[in-house]
């Protein structure tokens, strides 16, 4: 077998798992900047009973349940992952000396003994990377799923928040400012009527 298509294939799938985890930053700061942005609407928000408060909260609300989940699926992408890796240069160097003192034991002479024991380091490398490739390959189509479909959500949700501002400058543009009650405690004493007339003639 070809041990460098092997090697090829391992070296990609790392690579494929680092891209993945520079990858996370842009979607968490998307899920704060739209997070955010929902925050801001519904603390500013005057709620009354009328229709663009309905199809606010409903537009809000959707938004807020898109984000929760595009949330769950980008730490789904992120969390709980182990790759498998092929042992250390010093555990591999220390294997075939042991295949070698292994084949040498059982009566072969030296060249023989290190020419098969170098063929099964060869397999065994060869096996190793083989698994390891298949292991990794699986875990970053997953974690690219995941992260697929946490980009997905925050989408969504984007899309539902801008279809809250409608109803959120309606309210702010049309709103009725509350009218203010002024109730006069004591009132104001009015003067009599011969006491106008003094008035009068003292002007």
């Amino acid at each position: 077998m070809d041990q460098d298509f092997f090697q090829r294939q391992y070296d990609f799938e790392i690579d494929q798992k680092n891209n993945l985890a520079s990858s996370m930053n842009t979607p968490f700061v998307a899920l704060t900047v739209v997070g955010g942005g929902l925050s801001t609407l519904t603390t500013s928000f005057a709620y009354s009973s009328d229709r663009p408060t309905y199809c606010f909260v409903v537009f809000v609300g959707l938004g807020a349940i898109a984000l929760l989940v595009s949330l769950y699926f980008v730490l789904r992408a992120f969390l709980g992952y182990k790759y498998q890796k092929i042992a250390s240069a010093r555990d591999l160097v220390a294997y075939l000396r042991d295949l070698e003192e292994w084949y040498l034991k059982n009566g072969e002479a030296v060249n023989i003994a290190k020419s098969k024991a170098q063929m099964d380091y060869q397999d065994f490398i060869e096996e190793c990377m083989a698994d390891a490739t298949e292991h990794n390959s699986q875990i970053n189509i997953r974690r690219g799923e995941f992260l697929h479909l946490g980009t997905t959500g925050i989408a969504i949700s984007f899309v539902l928040l801008f279809c809250s501002m409608p109803s959120f400058l309606y309210q702010k543009v049309y709103k009725l400012e509350g009218v203010q009650k002024i109730e006069i405690v004591k009132p104001i004493p009015q003067p009599l009527q011969g006491e106008k007339d003094d008035q009068k003639i003292r002007e």
